[in-house]
């Protein structure tokens, strides 16, 4: 099953490659009440309903079984109304990237940190879950640790960083006693390789392709995939750590 948000609170659901809603017929669903708003974010969390992020109104939660939505609001404990992205983590937490913030919903409660301040930056583009169980939040400012996703401030690592911080990668295959390796696309400063709190710049003038990385893949021959300005940009693993 695939679904897929649309302007105006409209989802699709595909199954079978057919366009169905979950009573099994040929149309979309829609967000409830007046609420028409762009639906920028979807989940699923570990009972099997939906979160649906809007840029205005919050989050909306599809129980699955009963068909029923329920609606969250900053009134709720949530950051702010515009969602950006949505996480849900190993341990079934969710976490909300806003416009001013950060939010993570466990066991029915709303925790936010709102930034600047424990965050680098206000506005939160997304968050990621590492192999050890951490939460990294990346901002408009820079790059923030949240070590086994406790939100208390006073844990927080911060990065700071030029620009807007868009994407992250995890290192694969690093030799055993080395610290980690995680690197980080952003929005005008090109790639960020971060290890032992450590951050190494590569830009335009180092020949990079662009300074404008919205994310970062990798594939099973080492080669990253980075979609960013005028296209998506290939280069080897080996030649990055080697520059770095």
């Amino acid at each position: 099953i695939t679904w897929t948000g649309a302007n105006r609170g409209r989802v699709f659901r595909y199954e079978n490659e057919k366009t169905v809603n979950t009573r099994g017929t040929v149309e979309t669903l829609s967000l409830p009440g007046e609420t028409r708003d762009h639906i920028v974010a979807i989940e699923e969390d570990r009972d099997g309903n939906m979160w649906f992020g809007t840029k205005n109104n919050g989050v909306f939660r599809l129980n699955t079984k009963n068909r029923q939505f329920e609606q969250f609001t900053e009134e709720n404990g949530l950051a702010d109304n515009y969602i950006v992205s949505i996480l849900c983590d190993r341990k079934g937490r969710l976490w909300f990237s806003t416009e001013n913030g950060v939010t993570r919903f466990s066991r029915g409660t709303f925790t936010s940190l709102r930034g600047p301040g424990p965050l680098t930056g206000k506005v939160t583009t997304s968050t990621y879950e590492d192999r050890g169980g951490n939460i990294w939040v990346l901002t408009s400012k820079g790059i923030n640790l949240l070590p086994g996703g406790s939100p208390d401030p006073s844990t927080i690592k911060q990065y700071k960083t030029a620009a807007t911080v868009m994407g992250m990668l995890e290192e694969t295959g690093s030799p055993p006693g080395m610290p980690p390796v995680y690197w980080f696309g952003t929005f005008g400063a090109g790639l960020l390789r971060l290890q032992d709190g450590k951050i190494s710049v590569i830009s335009t003038k180092d020949g990079l392709r662009t300074e404008y990385i919205y994310k970062i893949f990798e594939d099973d021959w080492g080669h990253r995939w980075m979609p960013g300005e005028n296209g998506v940009y290939r280069t080897c693993k080996k030649q990055l750590h080697r520059f770095a």
